[in-house]
């Protein structure tokens, strides 16, 4: 699943932002990846712990997007690895040169 909200975030850190979301939410473990892309910005991944069991995420800022890939874990969860390689995917897709 991809949410996201996009605008223009003014923090001057987004991977600051990214850590301190995670850990509000609970993720145990968030680890940095490369963000990929022209634009920058900073990646993260971890795991989230819910009553219908794990969900392994990744979330990327910058300074005009915030977007989090979720994928639930069943019965084998992909490595954070393999999700931020996704990520990295979707957001080279989604993602518009500024002025377009």
């Amino acid at each position: 699943m991809v949410s996201g909200a996009a605008g223009t975030f003014t923090d001057d850190d987004p991977g600051a932002v990214l850590t301190r979301g995670l850990h509000d939410m609970g993720v145990d473990g968030a680890v940095t990846q490369d963000s990929g892309t022209p634009a920058g910005g900073a990646m993260r991944c971890g795991t989230l712990a819910s009553g219908a069991g794990p969900v392994t995420l990744c979330m990327w800022a910058d300074h005009s997007s915030l977007v989090t890939v979720t994928v639930p874990v069943e019965n084998r969860p992909p490595t954070l690895e393999a999700l931020a390689g996704q990520a990295r995917a979707l957001r080279a897709a989604m993602e518009v040169p500024a002025g377009s």
